[in-house]
């Protein structure tokens, strides 16, 4: 049975949008050099492939962003997210009839855990 990871991370939106257009030539390479190590310790689900990464984050930090773009942008949170935000917590449900702890989520106030 697979497990399902979920990471919480609290960040403030003005960072990720001072990124639009920030020219961060810094941000680029740090998020493109922190793949392979947070890869190899199953962190990452689909900011897999360098070259992919890379480009959608030009494409941002020159302010070429396209909001049509089909595979969009928020895959690049699981990668950005613990550099831009704090940690909050995480937790591993199992792959089925994790949606049958709903009760227990929201007596722990984990209401957006329980939505899912």
């Amino acid at each position: 049975m697979a497990e399902q990871h979920v990471s919480a991370f609290a960040a403030e939106e003005a960072r990720f949008r001072a990124m639009i257009g920030s020219h961060d030539e810094t941000l680029v390479r740090t998020a493109v050099a922190a793949i392979r190590p947070l890869r190899e310790a199953g962190k990452l689900l689909r900011a897999t492939d360098t070259g992919e990464v890379e480009r959608a984050l030009r494409e941002i930090v020159s302010g070429r962003s396209t909001p049509s773009r089909e595979e969009g942008y928020t895959w690049l949170l699981e990668l950005l997210a613990p550099t831009l935000g704090n940690p909050v917590g995480e937790v591993v449900l199992p792959g089925r009839g994790w949606h049958d702890l709903e009760g227990a989520l929201r007596s722990w106030g984990l209401t957006t855990l329980a939505q899912l």
